[in-house]
């Protein structure tokens, strides 16, 4: 399969610097990377996260994150919330009648327009 993507100069730069010291292509490269993600996506479906390990302490050092992975993660971890009768007919009278926006929320929502 042929793929085609766009990425930053920055990016693009870290894959020609890895290309030239590993004497590689950037389709494997690419491949590679490809590969460790999806293991990542894997993991995260299981409520794990991929991380940097310190290999004398073999402590967690960093953990690797990204946009999509942290979208997964938080789609697995859903928790069910519970409310008394009294707690949710408060929020059903908060969605038929919202409050008035606050001084705070309408500069934001301004500054968004802007």
């Amino acid at each position: 399969m042929r793929l085609e993507a766009t990425i930053t100069d920055t990016r693009a730069a870290q894959l020609e610097e890895v290309v030239a010291e590993l004497k590689t292509t950037k389709s494997q490269i690419v491949e590679e990377a490809l590969a460790l993600f999806l293991k990542a996506f894997m993991e995260a479906k299981r409520g794990r996260r991929v991380a940097i390990i310190e290999p004398e302490s073999r402590q967690a050092v960093a953990e690797v994150v990204s946009p999509s992975l942290s979208q997964v993660e938080w789609a697995v971890h859903r928790e069910k919330i519970v409310l008394s009768e009294k707690d949710m007919e408060k929020v059903v009278g908060l969605i038929a009648q919202p409050r008035a926006p606050t001084e705070a929320l309408r500069r934001a929502f301004g500054k968004k327009r802007r």
